[in-house]
Order: structure tokens, then C-alpha cells, then sequence
């Protein structure tokens, strides 16, 4: 599969890994793409999103967390990756999610959700057998997926949230192989995404504070803020890319999905005046050398303690709103086997329901890649 090893290293170097067979559990996996966190938002805030994720991106995140967003939610993120090894790789992700109305903070609701992301690899050279070359073909990466929460009202314990997303997933890195090679680098795959979302712990306490000091005054802003998420604590796990691997020409050589856990804490606070969230994501790979339901067990034992340690990530971030419509933002990333620490900024400008998020990343998190990232927002 000599044709798709430019393609492999481009996606390698995308996703911020090195290009190294043992370097990092990613490393074994294909469709890399699936890992990108979308949305300026969570771009500055550290790519934290398990337990507070309340935008369009949510389902990637956790896709319990659709049910956080108001009746709608919309995002269209686009940037340009690593910009500056070529001119012609982009990464774009766009979302729209609806939810059911919700009359108090403690009802029960469903959401739905759609979801697309698309990883242009440029153009790449096609050489022959002898390094001859044979003309040029572009190569991308693909996903479409449905998601569907459904939330339950706990009383004082808040309210407790599932979700589940199946996504439709192609790869097209060559039109043909190459040589005596027989077919076409394009493989399909199916995967699943389930999360758990406990949002709200404690809300009864954090009302009662706000009627007896009068924080809240308005109906319709407690309405609004209620509907965006549930003030107090919130728990948040997410397993994503449950699926089979992915084969391009030859099945004996299929490659595993980038399957992985998250488990996030969140913190929410919102008045009529300012809003406040922050959270912190564990993130672990668990991708092995078998299928992707023993991996979800045998990924945490095939390694030392260190090693596993090591293997995972840790994003920390938080959000302060000034009157729901200036936002400041802050994060940082550990990402220790890749390589990858640093912190991040960013803003927010404009209503909910027509908004601009700006990040800009630092240290080793734009080393390679663009350092601005850009998405439009929008919740109703």
C-alpha cells in the first residue's frame, strides 16, 4: 500500500502525532479526521467539552450533550491545516441540533442531531513502480452522522442525559493502486459514539441562593439562561468510534477506528449579567490489537502503568460571559505521548444567536499547524 504511506503521513502530522508505529496508540488507527475537535470554542478553552459542551459541536464531544443546547443549535467551523507544509488541506465541520421545548429547568426532553466533517488532503503525486511519475489524485476523508438524547429530570439530583451517534464514514485516499495492487484506496466504515451526561447537581441549591439575593430578576433571562445549561456540577462520559476496522485494498491489512473514552467535569454559573463555565476532559485511546469491543477492555492492561498513564490527555478550560454576548476563554492541553502541551485563548462576540468564536493556540499545539481557528455559532 505504498501509494497511501504521503497520505497516512499527512494525516499522522494533522492529528498531531508522530509519524512513529509505536509512538502512540493513535498511530495504529486510521481515519484519524474523527479526532479533530471542531469549533472555535472549545479550540480556546483547551478542546474541553465532555460535561459543558452546550453549542452545535456538542455531539462530538458527548452526544448526551445535544440535549444541553436550546430548541436549536448550529455550527460551521473551516481552517486551514498545516499551512505551512501545503496550501491545499482544510478541515470543516458543520452541525445543526434540535431539541424539544423546555418549560422548566427539570424537564424531561429529547434532541436530534446531524453532523458532517470533511478532511481535504490536497493533491498527491501518483509514482510508478520504478518512481516514475504517473499524474496526480486528491484525497480526502469524510463523515456524516445522526445523533439522538433523550434527558430525564432527577429532582435535586439534577437531570441525567444519553445519547448515541452512528456515522457513515468514508476514505478516499487514491482512486487505484498502485503496481500489481488491485482496487482503489477508498474504504467505508460504519462507527457509533454513546456518551452519559449528568448536568444540573445542585441547581435547586444555586436557585434558591439567586431568589433570596435577587441575582435573577428577569423571567425571560432565567428562562434563556436555563435553557443554554443547568447551573452546579456536571458529569460527562463519552465512548466514541465503537466500530470494526477499516480496510482499504487488502482486508488482512484493515486498520482499527481511533476508539477512545472521555470522562469530563464541568462547573456552570449563570446570572442575567455573567456566565461562567469550566471543565476538565481525561482523554484515553483504546485502540489494541483487537476488535474494538475487547479493545475497550484490554487497552487499559497491554502497557505498563506509566505507559497508560502517559497515553492519556488532559484538557483543562474555562469560559467567563459578560451579558450573553462578550465571551473570554482560556485552556491548556497535555497530550504527553504526542507531544502536544499548551495553552490556548479565545473569544466570543455577538448574541447566541448569531455568534463569532475566534482561539488562537500556542506552544507546541501550532507548531506545525494554524495557529487561528474560526466558527460561527448559532442558538435560539
Amino acid at each position: 500500500m505504498r501509494l497511501f504511506v504521503g497520505s497516512f503521513m499527512v494525516i499522522g502530522l494533522v492529528c498531531g502525532q508522530s509519524w512513529n508505529a509505536n509512538a502512540t496508540p493513535e498511530s495504529r488507527a486510521a481515519v484519524l479526521f474523527l479526532l479533530i475537535e471542531p469549533g472555535a470554542r472549545a479550540q480556546g478553552m483547551g478542546e474541553v467539552g465532555t460535561a459543558i459542551a452546550n453549542d452545535g459541536t456538542a455531539a462530538h464531544f458527548n452526544p448526551a450533550g445535544i440535549i444541553s443546547p436550546r430548541v436549536m443549535a448550529a455550527n460551521l467551523s473551516y481552517w486551514n491545516w498545516l499551512p505551512g507544509l501545503a496550501d491545499d488541506l482544510s478541515y470543516i465541520h458543520g452541525s445543526m441540533l434540535l431539541a424539544s421545548k423546555r418549560d422548566a429547568p427539570g424537564d424531561s426532553r429529547i434532541a436530534l442531531g446531524t453532523t458532517f466533517k470533511i478532511l481535504n488532503l490536497g493533491e498527491q503525486a501518483r509514482t510508478g513502480e520504478s518512481g516514475e511519475s504517473l499524474g496526480k489524485y486528491r484525497s480526502y476523508d469524510a463523515m456524516i452522522g445522526v445523533t439522538f438524547a433523550a434527558a430525564k429530570a432527577r429532582s435535586s439530583a439534577g437531570v441525567m442525559s444519553f445519547g448515541a451517534t452512528l456515522k457513515l464514514i468514508r476514505s478516499n485516499l487514491a482512486d487505484q493502486g498502485a503496481g500489481a495492487e488491485r482496487g482503489s484506496g477508498v474504504a467505508n466504515a460504519v462507527s457509533m459514539d454513546v456518551g452519559f451526561l449528568w448536568q444540573g447537581l445542585g441547581w435547586e441549591l444555586f436557585d434558591q441562593v439567586r431568589a433570596n439575593t435577587a441575582i435573577i430578576t428577569n423571567e425571560t433571562a432565567r428562562s434563556m439562561l436555563y435553557n443554554r445549561m443547568l447551573p452546579g456540577l456536571s458529569f460527562g462520559v463519552a465512548l466514541s468510534n465503537l466500530g470494526p476496522k477499516i480496510a482499504y485494498i487488502d482486508a488482512s491489512q484493515a486498520d482499527p477506528l481511533p476508539l477512545n473514552i472521555r470522562f469530563g467535569l464541568g462547573f456552570t454559573l449563570d446570572t442575567d449579567i455573567i456566565g461562567f463555565q469550566a471543565g476538565l476532559d481525561i482523554y484515553k485511546p483504546l485502540i489494541s490489537d483487537g476488535s474494538f469491543a475487547s479493545n475497550t477492555v484490554t487497552a487499559w492492561f497491554d502497557e505498563s502503568f506509566k505507559d497508560e498513564f502517559l497515553e492519556m490527555d488532559y484538557h483543562l478550560g474555562a469560559e467567563f460571559t459578560w451579558l450573553m454576548f462578550y465571551s473570554a476563554r482560556a485552556g491548556y492541553l497535555f497530550d504527553w505521548d504526542g507531544e502536544l502541551r499548551g495553552p490556548s485563548v479565545g473569544v466570543g462576540i455577538g448574541p447566541e444567536t448569531a455568534r463569532l468564536n475566534i482561539a488562537c493556540l500556542f506552544g507546541e499545539l501550532s507548531e506545525y499547524n494554524s495557529k487561528w481557528r474560526f466558527s460561527l455559532d448559532t442558538a435560539f
